[in-house]
Formats: structure tokens, sequence, C-alpha cells
């Protein structure tokens, strides 16, 4: 700081500022490592206090972004709501684990104390900040439990008892647990998801004969094997139910067969509430798995989804499903005598999905497959499927792991336009990947045209990122006077986000920087989009 020149000398008030600036980090940086060395997992109250020191720690992180002016002009209040929230952890070594000291309450209401002075300091500490920056702790509270790599840990936040404080973050931890499970392979036990294939009643026109009767020149529709309507009989009654297949080849019915039905189970679990709860949109655009049956001389697993009523139609015995590539197919600008959704509808559709996304990625979860294909409509009849699109629910989950293993549940379906080219290329799956299929979905819905369409329409483009190129200039900038100019920029991001980002591997900090630039310029800005 000192100069042999007094007059390249900082000036005293730097000096005093840089000074201040150290101290306060230093104390920060104090508090977060007691935290850390206080934090085990043998009772709830030791789990709760991870919880809070995760939230500290998204605090930590918030208020690291701050410019250096902007966290002196807090610095007083900082260091007097630091000082006691030193004092609240002074406490909770003394009487939280008390040894020889003696007190006159009982232990449970002593530690219900001290969680109540906790809880207030720390948010106390949090309010400091603006509004909006309260809403970036929340968003990192979450994603810093999310990351936490002891999976003991995870799986005692989850099935500890937790107030309503750390509802959400706990649905977090929840989800993370089950897709950890699922990517190390984990045998954690309990009820097996298997159905006895007895209890399944397939319809008898199949979806893919349905749309293949609906198809006409002008419209051509994409049949669907992968998926069918039925009826599962089970402990409360007969419900209607969508059946997603997934076929496998017929050396996997010995060996590794078992291993791939233990994976199975993990995937129903995953994708039932009761085991692994939800938060969010993702309880409306995610369909309930209650498990899987076996067709063996088909070489195919049935993956049994329930039907619940929403908010636009009774999904009842007659409803049957429609892809949203088949709706946009069937309401293209092309045809005479149709009616396309109404853009409030894709508004809601498409916030909602983005939403979802950033939700199951904080999870640890990617899709690796969206597309319009995907995306399902439950409604009576193909003359109203454009009415119910607002409710399309997000499907395809099975075809999806954390990571990658060497058992899978047979082959994909080849849906390439909506797959990055670099991962075309066998490059190891990121988030990334997820956005560019999204990108891929709302384009779609703001031209009201199928991908593929498009594609048909430049056989002189040879390369899948030629055609990403010719999208991201020919076709983005035409979402502007249909969509407006904050649904074009959210589509030109997930499009682009692999060179915004600046991503070159998945790892915990590309992946937090990505979520938050997925959130500022993709989330927030569909969220204000109305009609």
């Amino acid at each position: 700081m000192l100069n042999g020149n007094p007059y390249k000398r900082m000036k005293i008030t730097a000096v005093a500022s840089e000074l201040a600036s150290l101290a306060l980090d230093s104390s920060i940086s104090s508090i977060h490592k007691r935290f850390r060395a206080e934090s085990n997992i043998n009772s709830n109250f030791n789990i709760l206090l991870i919880l809070e020191g995760k939230r500290f720690e998204a605090w930590k992180l918030t208020i690291e972004s701050l410019h250096q002016d902007e966290k002196l002009q807090k610095i007083d209040d900082l260091f007097a709501k630091l000082a006691n929230l030193c004092s609240v952890l002074d406490e909770v070594n003394l009487r939280a684990y008390p040894t020889e000291v003696v007190t006159v309450e009982p232990i449970e209401s002593t530690r219900e104390g001290l969680l109540s002075k906790l809880w207030s300091t720390v948010d106390s500490i949090c309010q400091s900040l603006p509004n909006i920056l309260q809403e970036k702790i929340e968003e990192r509270w979450s994603r810093a439990v999310c990351e936490i790599q002891d999976i003991e840990v995870l799986n005692a936040i989850r099935a500890a008892p937790k107030p309503e404080r750390y509802r959400a973050v706990g649905v977090s931890a929840a989800m993370r647990y089950m897709s950890r499970v699922i990517s190390d392979s984990i045998r954690v036990g309990g009820r097996s998801r298997f159905i006895d294939a007895g209890c399944v009643r397939l319809d008898e026109v199949s979806v893919a004969a349905r749309d293949a009767s609906l198809s006409t020149q002008e419209a051509p529709l994409v049949g669907d094997n992968s998926r069918t309507m039925g009826y599962y009989t089970g402990e409360h009654g007969e419900s209607r139910v969508m059946i997603e297949w997934k076929l496998y080849d017929e050396q996997w019915q010995d060996g590794p067969g078992s291993e791939l039905r233990e994976t199975m189970d993990k995937l129903v679990n995953l994708l039932d509430p009761q085991e692994t709860p939800r938060n969010g949109v993702a309880k409306h655009r995610i369909l309930d798995c209650v498990g899987y049956f076996h067709e063996p001389h088909n070489f195919r697993f049935g993956f049994l989804y329930l039907l619940k009523p929403s908010s636009t139609v009774e999904r009842t015995a007659n409803s049957q499903l429609y892809s949203v590539n088949n709706i946009i197919r069937m309401t293209t600008p092309d045809l005479e005598n149709t009616t396309r959704p109404v853009l409030g509808d894709i508004f809601c559709l498409a916030k909602d999905l983005a939403s979802c996304l950033h939700a199951l990625h904080d999870a640890g979860w990617f899709h690796k497959n969206i597309s319009s294909h995907h995306l399902l409509v439950f409604c009576p009849s193909p003359e109203e499927a454009y009415r119910h699109i607002s409710s399309a629910v997000l499907v395809g989950f099975n075809d999806s792991r954390p990571e990658a293993s060497r058992f899978t549940l047979g082959p994909k379906h080849d849906f390439q336009h909506y797959q990055h080219p670099t991962y075309q290329m066998g490059v190891p799956f990121r988030r990334t990947f997820d956005f560019f299929s999204l990108g891929v979905v709302l384009l779609e819905l703001g031209l009201s045209y199928p991908v593929s369409v498009l594609r048909s329409w430049h056989p002189e483009v040879r390369t899948e990122e030629g055609f990403r190129k010719k999208l991201l200039k020919s076709y983005v900038p035409q979402l502007g006077e249909r969509m407006g100019a904050l649904y074009r920029d959210a589509v030109r991001f997930c499009l682009d986000a692999e060179n915004v980002v600046g991503f070159t591997q998945e790892d915990a900090e590309a992946g937090r920087r990505a979520q938050e630039l997925f959130s500022s310029d993709v989330v927030v800005p569909l969220f204000r989009c109305f009609a």
C-alpha cells in the first residue's frame, strides 16, 4: 500500500476502505468456516445447521459479487450483524452440545430457541441486501445444497423433518439425492416399482394408428409408437394412464437385466412425487409415474403415468394424447380453415418449460431429449387440441440419466434437429445442450412450423452446425414481430448458449454460471411476456 514516492501513495481514505473491505471478507470467511466445521448429520438439529450454513454461503457468494463501494456503504451494519451471528454460533457450541454444562431447559426446547435465534440472525443478514439480490440468495441456496457431494448428507437432508423455511430447498435436495442414487447405482432398497402386466389394459387403437388416420397430404403427422393410452387398476381402482414404452435388446433378458430393472425402479422413484417431492412449476408440468410393467414377448417395458385433471381440461376416459409437434403440424400458417393457439397460451407454456428445466438442472437432472414430440397435450379430440396447448406436459425423462451408464433402456428416437451439433459428435452431455433443445421448441412455437419443415427448406445447408447458424440468422429475427423482443432474445440465447456461456466441460462452477445466465436471459424475460 505504501510507496517511496509520497505523490504515488494511496490516499488514506483508499487505504481505510481497502482495510475495511479486507476485514469484512475475513469476518465472512471465518463464519463460513465455522458453519462448515460444526456441520454433521448426527441429529436433525445438525442437519438444519447444515442448511443454514448453505444459506450463509449463498449470501456470501452474493455479497462477494457486489462492487467494493456497495459493500462499504453497508459495512457498519454488516459488521454488527456478523458479530451478532458469531454470538449465536458461540451459543450453539455451548448449549446445543452440552457436556458438563447443566441447563434448566430440556435440550429440545434449548435447540428450538437456538434455531429461532439463528434463523432471525441469518434472515437479518440476508435482508441487508435489496429484494432482487435476496431472490438471488434463495436461488443460490438451493443450488448450494444440491452441490453437496456427500450422498449421505443429501439423504439426511431429504429424510429429516423440516420447518416450512426449508421446504423449497428440501425438495431440491430430494431430487438431487434421487438423481445421484441413479447415476451412482447405489442400492438403497425400498419397494420394487414393478407392476403385473395384468393390471394394465391398453386402448384398442394405438396412438400411432390414430395419428396415421388424421394425417393428410397438407398436414402430415408424425406417428408415435413409443406411447399409448390405457387403464391401470391399482389399490385405488381404475385410472386413466399414459404408457411410455422402452425397448431393450433380447440379450438383456438374463444377466444384467436385474441391474437394469433396479435402475428403472430408481427412475420411477424420481418421477413419483411421493418418493421425490416436486417444487413449483414441475408439479403440473411433469406427470406422476406409478410404476412399470414388462412385455417380454415384445422386449419392452411400459412406464405408467397417471392422468390427473388440469386447469384447462378434465383428463378422463375420453382423453387422448397429442404431441405439440403434431398440433403445430395441424395448425401451420400454410393451412386454410385452421385455428392456431392463442399467443397467451404459448407464452404460458414457454415460461413454464423454462422454469421447469431450470429447476431440474438445479437438482442435477438433465433431460437430454427435449423436443416438441416430448410435449404432450391430453384432450378429447384433435379439433380441440390447439385450445389446450398451455397445459402440455414434459415427458421422455426415462430416456435420460444424470450421467452416462453402461446400461441403457434401449434404442432412442432420433430427433437430431433438437440435439446440439456438438452433442451429436459424441461430446459428453452438458446443460447447454438442453438449453439448445428448448430453444428449438420455443422457435417452433413462435413460428408455428416444426423444425423438420424448416430443415427441409434448406437442403443446401450440409451440416447441423450450419443449420443452427441458419436458424439464428434467418428465423430467430422473425420472432421479434411475432412474439416480441423478449421472447426472440430468449430463443437466441438458448440456440447460442454454448458460445454465450463459453462451456468446455460440465463442472460445478461452469454449471452455476450457466444456470444464472439461463435464469437472467431466459426464465426472467419469458415471465415478462404477456398477451
